[in-house]
């Protein structure tokens, strides 16, 4: 969980986060581990919020302050609460101290509460603390806050990331393959597909994909389309090979929007794609098109 000062908005949870709104925050993510802003980096980007990831609070400073002189500021700020050198609570200050107008809204990712976070937060030196691990639905929160909304729930989330409602029910219990070699990838779409009650499990490459695949039952499969070791147009076509599988629904997953990318896709036998960065929308839309975990389709041919 996390806690925020936030105001009252718009009760309508289809107008709380609309996504122009979302794509003019910029933001600066502050941390040491070099996973966790790879991670924070990848979330934010899937909501479609700009993002600039630096390792310390002298790049933070400098970025900040390049920002400022650019005209394009940063609006929200992430700090990781244990940095090595100038800690999150002297570099908040020295932001504080740049005497921006608006001033940043300022969140400090805590891994516990202890007094001292709360002091933050009266002192006003952070707007809000955001607990680890970071989660889809406490990073829309906290920028829920930031954007003037009212706090939303994990339930509330789950139907509107963009603000259109969903029945997500039907896709709950579903058992989902992400076939990516990119481990951040994984991390992050595991993150999303968990939070909306799917069951995700993970493979690196094509071969291994399928060595899960024909050991164990899934309603669908995210494949990425370039893989060491195997592809996932290689693997999409040794999958098809077996009428066992012909109706496993695969949806590629590429970074290339292009129509000669489609097309292959399509020819090696999967059912519809997803560009790179995933659009949580489409996402949600295409796991509400494709899976039926209740059919009983895999059982039956086990």
């Amino acid at each position: 969980w996390f806690t925020a000062r936030v105001g009252v908005g718009d009760t309508d949870p289809q107008n709380r986060l609309p996504s122009q709104r979302l794509r003019g925050v910029r933001t600066l993510v502050v941390d040491d581990s070099a996973a966790a802003r790879l991670v924070m980096q990848e979330m934010l980007t899937t909501m479609h919020v700009a993002v600039r990831i630096v390792s310390g609070g002298l790049m933070a400073l400098d970025a900040i302050e390049r920002a400022v002189a650019e005209g394009s500021p940063y609006n929200l700020i992430f700090l990781d609460q244990e940095m090595p050198g100038m800690d999150c609570a002297e570099l908040a200050q020295r932001i504080r101290n740049l005497g921006l107008e608006p001033s940043p809204y300022i969140v400090m990712a805590i891994t516990h509460d202890t007094e001292q976070s709360t002091r933050w937060l009266d002192e006003r030196i952070a707007d809000a603390l955001l607990k680890k691990p970071v989660t889809f639905s406490s990073l829309f929160n906290v920028i829920a806050g930031f954007l003037g909304s009212e706090q939303i729930d994990n339930s509330a989330y789950e139907k509107t990331l963009h603000g259109v409602e969903q029945d997500l029910s039907a896709i709950k219990g579903g058992r989902v393959l992400v076939v990516e070699d990119n481990e951040i990838n994984r991390l992050v779409a595991t993150l999303f597909l968990s939070e909306l009650g799917v069951e995700v499990e993970t493979a690196e490459n094509g071969q291994i994909a399928l060595e899960k695949i024909y050991s164990q039952p899934y309603d669908l499969v995210l494949m990425d389309m370039q893989m060491p070791v195997m592809d996932g147009v290689t693997a999409t076509k040794e999958l098809r090979k077996n009428p066992q599988w012909q109706n496993l629904p695969v949806i590629a997953m590429t970074a290339n929007a292009m129509q000669q990318d489609y097309q292959a896709c399509m020819a090696a036998g999967m059912v519809d794609y997803i560009a790179k960065p995933f659009d949580p929308e489409h996402l949600k839309g295409l796991l509400l098109k494709w899976i039926k975990p209740r059919s009983g389709l895999f059982n039956s041919s086990l």
